[in-house]
């Protein structure tokens, strides 16, 4: 494998770990503001997404997070 395409390789794998590390900030706020909002306003976890306008993919991946 010649330089240039270490260097794209490289670039690659740096762009897939930025893409998750900012995925993880983003799961984690949501996450936040679900509790949140369940504490405050004593919401289901299903009442809070549906108030975050989380969509319903996500709403299950979340639940399995709380």
């Amino acid at each position: 494998m010649g330089a240039g395409a270490q260097e794209v390789n490289m670039c690659i794998a740096i762009q897939e770990m930025q893409k998750e590390a900012a995925t993880k900030a983003t799961d984690k706020t949501l996450l936040d503001s679900i509790r949140n909002l369940m504490d405050t306003l004593k919401l289901t976890a299903q009442r809070a997404m549906d108030a975050l306008k989380i969509s319903a993919d996500d709403q299950k991946r979340f639940l399995q997070m709380l």
